[in-house]
């Protein structure tokens, strides 16, 4: 079998959350594992204390209000996801 190879930082974090939710037994519910992935993705790729410092006020407040619009939007699916996943447990 081939070595694998190192993954980045990101690449682990993605990894490690899909891996948790498949080990939470959810293996029917790719919504979970969904779920966990965008967190995972939104704290790499989008970070809450992002800081822009371009040395341009207004493109520095731009872009931190563009990265914060980002996150919230990634969250807001995955907290959706989750929703629904914790739905279909309560209706068993």
């Amino acid at each position: 079998m081939d070595q694998p190879t190192s993954l980045s930082p990101e690449a682990q974090a993605i990894r490690t959350q899909a891996i948790n939710a498949y080990r939470s037994r959810a293996t029917t519910e790719i919504d979970l594992i969904v779920a966990a992935t965008l967190r995972a993705a939104a704290d790499s790729i989008v970070p809450e204390d992002y800081a822009s410092f371009t040395g341009h006020v207004e493109w520095d407040n731009g872009l931190e209000a563009r990265n914060d619009s980002v996150r919230e939007s990634l969250l807001d699916i995955a907290s959706e996801l989750e929703s629904r996943f914790t739905n279909s447990i309560q209706e068993r």
